[in-house]
């Protein structure tokens, strides 16, 4: 199915399941109407269709596979009516991953009066999640072909392939309640040749950046290459660049390691993780064949993501296996 320019569809009440990959990456389609006919939706069914802001699940629907709504970074909003417990920020296979980004799901239970006003919003050409109090979540930008963005003020997280693929992007200012910065977020931005990035940002998922080619980072007098702000530019640590020691202390206003940052660095022997650092970007050392200690200024309150704890950071051997190796392939957060 070519769905490039699929952008609404509504199911016929004809439709009794939505057969495995019916929607595979369509990645255009933004608003979905699913009848009370339709009892199951199968694996991978809307997988990677991630410009979906809403979702309303029929009180027919009794089973969705596995993945059916996998990484539908935009789907912020669920409105299930259906019997089946649908968890909010939880990657719940059983449920098809439905829940794994919304920032609100109403359940059966939740739906019983009139139907709650959706959340979703448009601000100066960006698409939101506005919960109207604490959360403001940039969504997307509603063409690819937008050059300059400012984000909403009030934001506070930018989602995962949010502005991926806009090329023609030169310029975005974020604005200092931004958190986090979701995967991909920006990736493929290449007519981006400069980011600040606030304080406030504390995790940046893998590929955020990646095929930003045209950035230009701020560089230490060890060569390693960073992303700030006027204030912190070595905020944001995104490569090894020209290191050539073998010893390397992350600074202490760096609050971020981007993933592959020192990946396969075969020269790199021991580094210090400073306090500062709040985020690890998977594969950050992976291949780092020669990394046999790593000392952490803090070592308590680190985490993997799906909220697995890491212990044993206290041993500088032990801490390099684990960035290296054993735990190199996923995101480290501390809470």
């Amino acid at each position: 199915l070519d769905c490039s320019s699929l952008t609404s569809i509504t199911i016929p009440d004809s439709v009794t399941s939505i057969n495995p990959n019916a929607f595979y990456r369509c990645r255009s389609l933004t608003t979905i109407t699913i009848p009370d006919s339709v009892t199951s939706i199968g694996e991978e069914a809307f997988y990677y269709c991630d410009s979906i802001t809403s979702i309303t699940i029929p009180d027919s629907v009794t089973s969705i596979d596995r993945l059916a709504f996998g990484y539908c970074y935009a789907l912020a909003e669920v409105y299930n009516y259906s019997s089946l417990t649908i968890p909010q920020g939880t990657s719940d296979s059983s449920v098809g991953n439905l829940g794994r980004y919304a920032k609100v799901v109403y359940n059966a239970s939740d739906l019983t009066g009139d139907k709650p006003a959706t959340r979703i919003k448009d601000y100066n050409g960006v698409r939101y999640y506005d919960d109207g109090e604490n959360t403001v979540v940039a969504l997307y930008p509603l063409s690819k072909d937008i050059t300059t963005v400012s984000l909403d003020s009030r934001t506070t997280e930018i989602a995962g392939s949010a502005f991926e693929d806009c090329s023609s992007l030169t310029t975005i200012t974020i604005p200092d309640r931004v958190t986090s910065i979701g995967f991909s977020a920006f990736e493929d931005c290449s007519g981006l040749t400069s980011i600040t990035i606030p304080d406030s940002v504390t995790f940046i998922s893998s590929g955020a950046f990646n095929g930003c080619s045209g950035l230009v980072y701020n560089t230490d007098e060890s060569g390693v290459n960073y992303l700030g702000n006027d204030t912190n530019e070595y905020l944001v640590l995104m490569n090894d660049g020209a290191l050539s020691s073998t010893s390397y202390t992350i600074p202490s206003t760096c609050k971020v390691i981007y993933c592959n940052a020192f990946s396969k660095n075969t020269t790199l022997e021991d580094i210090t993780i400073s306090e500062g650092v709040t985020n690890i970007g998977s594969y950050a050392f992976h291949g780092c064949s020669s990394l046999n200690s790593a000392i952490f200024e803090n070592t308590t309150g680190w985490f993997r993501i799906g909220g697995l704890s890491i212990s044993g950071l206290g041993n500088k051997s032990t801490a390099a296996t684990y960035l290296k190796s054993s735990y190199a392939g996923t995101d480290w957060y501390r809470s």
